[in-house]
């Protein structure tokens, strides 16, 4: 009993993460009035891929212990998969481009670029995502993760992160932050909380990098490409995280160090795929 017992928790410690990923997932579904379009598309997928993983790999017995039954009914009559193909079309999030492939960019079958470029751009380097357009975006892998490059108002993530804030330290209710107008960020499509922003001058080649630290937006660096292989970054002050000062070099994995220092892969990866097939203007 006791052996039976310590395999039950360890199925349940196995799929912690997941079930507490699709318990928000549901609350999104179940309240999507509430929230975007393309909020609701990204935990509606959650719901089918956790529910769905442990339904095809644990006992049944195990697949209703964890389940709620709802959810099951929901999952098992295809509520879930109805709204995730419905919000799919309506969003348009899997239609790039059909240039895309035409030019020889490696897409996935979910129309994710599967390798972002290691040159910088030329003449012949075609910007053919818009991203300005209401619900376009630009979906990435790196490192074995999927990322979405989206132009936003920052107030979007302020209001997000401002909740936490006022909670925390409610003398900081009324102030208003110093963002730009709009920005690009690239998100982790797991875990939302996960991501950078940037404005980028194409005159001169600055990227002005954003983060979120301590729920307070930060632009916490100024980023230029020397060549393809050389980033020079700049902190501003305001921030001791991110990338510290200094000429960061392109090493054999496509990692960019200075030493033992390194910028995030799929913020490179996100840098470099807006500078080639991202419009600018």
């Amino acid at each position: 009993m006791a052996a039976k017992q310590q395999r039950q928790y360890q199925k349940r410690e196995k799929y912690k993460e997941d079930l507490k990923k699709l318990n928000d997932a549901v609350y999104v579904h179940n309240n999507a009035q509430n929230f975007p379009a393309k909020v609701v598309f990204e935990n509606d997928d959650i719901i089918i891929t956790v529910a769905g993983n442990i339904k095809n790999n644990e006992s049944e017995q195990f697949y209703q212990e964890v389940i709620p039954q709802e959810v099951r009914t929901n999952y098992e009559s295809g509520v879930y998969q109805q709204q995730y193909e419905q919000l799919k079309t309506e969003l348009g999030i899997f239609a790039p481009p059909a240039a895309a492939k035409e030019l020889g960019i490696k897409i996935g079958a979910d129309d994710t670029i599967l390798e972002a470029p290691t040159t910088l751009p030329t003449s012949s380097s075609k910007e053919i995502y818009d991203l300005r357009q209401p619900n376009a975006l630009l979906r990435y892998e790196s490192e074995g993760s999927q990322y979405i490059l989206t132009y936003e108002d920052p107030m979007i993530t302020y209001r997000a992160l401002r909740g936490n804030e006022v909670k925390e330290h409610p003398a900081n209710k009324e102030k208003r932050p110093d963002l730009p107008a709009m920005w690009y960020k690239m998100t982790d499509v797991e875990d939302p909380r996960e991501w950078t922003a940037f404005t980028y001058d194409k005159a001169t080649g600055v990227f002005n990098m954003y983060l979120n630290d301590h729920n307070k937006i930060v632009n916490y660096s100024k980023r230029r490409f020397r060549d393809a292989n050389h980033i020079e970054t700049v902190q501003t002050g305001l921030s001791d995280i991110g990338a510290s000062d200094g000429v960061y070099e392109r090493n054999s994995e496509g990692m960019y160090r200075d030493g033992h220092r390194a910028i995030d892969h799929y913020i490179t990866d996100g840098m470099f795929n807006f500078m080639h097939y991202v419009r600018k203007n």
